[in-house]
């Protein structure tokens, strides 16, 4: 994307492209694997996946950086056989990549995310906070669910996280065009020229050690008329032991924006309610910063959808029971039935009411997360 700089996480500096493909920051080079930059400040990987690139081990530095974790995983890295067994069978969907990457309960979570009640705050936010024709960049993107979507709808993306492999599987199987970093916002490690951007973090700011840090970075990503979007924000009225949680008050004081129910957000996509203050019971919260949109994008179904698998009559499979687990419990935090007007069989399928169900038009149908916009290769 034109105007989107790269800058090194260690001394700061502009990197630019050296004759091997690499970039270099004046003191040090950087890994570009796949088309994806990596500037993690973790040197001894750093060196490792350096000398094989530069001895033409391309595959080796790749499985090398699809090793690499977070600090936050609950599995043990990919073993050797495994990433071999990635990289040499193309026909693999995405969840069995992911479970070749040893993503255990992450995997779940990801390949269930768009039938979440949750994921459609998300939505919500970035209907309120993208205008249309505008830019976003996506901080702890992930697998590159919200960018499918906003490139599905017209709009110029980035994505940046600090665990490679999920911007490897964005790339692969999720089919994500714009460009990709590998990096930690609060490190500064990229730029885009052009101000007005929106920043958008979902389901990922608790786990930021230094929120105010990054929150400074990401404001500063943002640019001159730019907004930045905070969304699914767990507090510690949840019991969610991952990440650093604050409680919403803490929250409040961060925020430059009201801060939100994040329930009331979820609600709004679907029933076009009005949005609640979040309170100090609040389990998650949302905000969004900077001036209203005039045009902003609205989601549209797209051309190829998927009935989704939570529904009784979907030929695919169905979540595990640990997901169910988490979506009955943010369904009832939510004033609407979920998906739309529907019940839950003993078996753990939704059954929608059919009359009603054949009365939505297709945008409705997508809009109630009765239909999906999975990848091909899911």
């Amino acid at each position: 994307m034109d105007g989107l700089k790269l800058y090194s996480p260690l001394n700061g500096e502009r990197l630019h492209p050296n004759a091997d493909g690499l970039l270099d920051d004046g003191e040090r080079l950087w890994p570009v694997v796949d088309g994806i930059p990596w500037l993690r400040p973790k040197e001894e990987l750093r060196q490792r996946v350096i000398e094989v690139l530069q001895h033409g081990r391309r595959d080796e530095a790749l499985k090398l950086l699809l090793a690499d974790q977070d600090d936050f995983s609950p599995t043990p890295p990919p073993n050797e056989d495994a990433l071999t067994e990635l990289l040499r069978n193309s026909n693999l969907n995405l969840r069995k990549a992911m479970t070749a990457l040893n993503y255990g309960p992450v995997g779940k979570y990801f390949a269930y995310r768009w039938c979440s009640p949750t994921f459609r705050s998300g939505l919500y936010l970035l209907e309120h906070s993208v205008p249309k024709g505008g830019v976003v960049v996506e901080v702890a993107c992930g697998i590159g669910h919200f960018l499918r979507e906003l490139e599905s709808n017209g709009v110029t993306t980035v994505g940046m996280d600090i665990v490679f492999s999920k911007l490897w599987l964005a790339r692969r199987y999720m089919g994500v065009r714009g460009p990709l970093v590998c990096g930690d916002v609060s490190q500064g490690p990229l730029s885009v020229a052009k101000g007005g951007c929106t920043v958008f973090c979902h389901d990922a700011f608790y786990f930021f050690p230094e929120k105010e840090q990054a929150l400074r970075r990401m404001r500063t990503l943002a640019g001159p008329g730019g907004r930045l979007a905070v969304g699914h924000v767990h507090t510690t009225a949840e019991r969610h032991a991952a990440g650093y949680r604050l409680d919403t008050p803490l929250y409040a004081t961060m925020a430059a924006g009201p801060v939100y129910d994040d329930a009331s957000v979820a609600a709004a996509w679907y029933a076009g309610s009005d949005l609640l203050p979040a309170g100090d019971d609040s389990p998650a919260v949302s905000w969004i910063e900077g001036h209203a949109v005039k045009d902003p994008i609205r989601f549209s179904a797209p051309d190829t959808y998927t009935r989704s698998p939570v529904l009784a009559d979907s030929n695919l499979p169905a979540p595990p029971a640990e997901w169910w687990a988490e979506y009955e419990m943010d369904a009832k935090a939510i004033p609407v039935p979920v998906p739309g007007r529907a019940t839950v069989t003993s078996a753990g399928r939704i059954v929608a009411a059919g009359a009603q169900v054949e009365e939505l038009s297709r945008e409705q149908d997508y809009r109630q997360g009765y239909s999906i916009n999975l990848p091909d290769k899911w």
